[in-house]
């Protein structure tokens, strides 16, 4: 096929005005047409097999490990090294890490325990009182220094006030009628 006959087949159909510029349509080189053909499918084929390794080696990937997916006894080796103040923190940083950290579960229980024991070793050996899970223990008696019904800080004394799950100072305990309802309740 000639170049001329080339352009007039690409021509047809299109409206060109008269002295309009056409690029000339250059052709590859080499004698036979199949080859030619043969090669640029052997080209697509190969720039296809290239594309789909790219592909596979995109999906291989895996991604970085995140600290959610870590297995349990993982945390309980890392959080056995935390204060119950980092311990209280890390619960408020995300829902997962409050659910796992203030679960009444075994294993939530040990994480607390073991925090309880290991970091405050003049802290008494008690478990805590029926009906008192290990974050409220600690809480009640290490965390909080604030009286529940004046919102004053306190001096601890020796008689902490636990066993009623409610921290109040002396002035309260001797004026506010509430205490004593608590008191008189159990």
């Amino acid at each position: 096929m000639s170049s001329r006959s080339l352009k007039n087949k690409i021509l047809t159909g299109l409206k060109v005005k008269k002295g309009a510029w056409i690029p000339k349509i250059k052709r590859r080189k080499g004698n036979n047409e199949k080859n030619e053909r043969a090669t640029d499918i052997s080209s697509i084929e190969q720039e296809e097999t290239s594309y789909q390794e790219n592909q596979e080696q995109l999906y291989s990937i895996k991604p970085p490990v995140s600290i959610i997916n870590l297995p349990t006894e993982i945390y309980l080796q890392i959080f056995s090294y935390l204060l119950f103040t980092d311990l209280y923190t890390l619960s408020c940083v995300s829902k997962f890490f409050r659910d796992l950290l203030w679960s009444k579960s075994e294993f939530t229980q040990s994480i607390w325990r073991n925090c309880r024991l290991i970091h405050y070793p003049k802290y008494p050996k008690l478990p805590p009182p029926d009906g008192m899970c290990e974050q409220q223990y600690i809480w009640i008696t290490l965390a909080t220094k604030i009286c529940h019904f004046c919102k004053e800080p306190y001096e601890k004394t020796a008689f902490d006030k636990w066993l009623v799950k409610i921290n109040f100072c002396d002035h309260c305990m001797a004026t506010d009628e509430h205490i004593i309802d608590v008191v008189g309740e159990m």
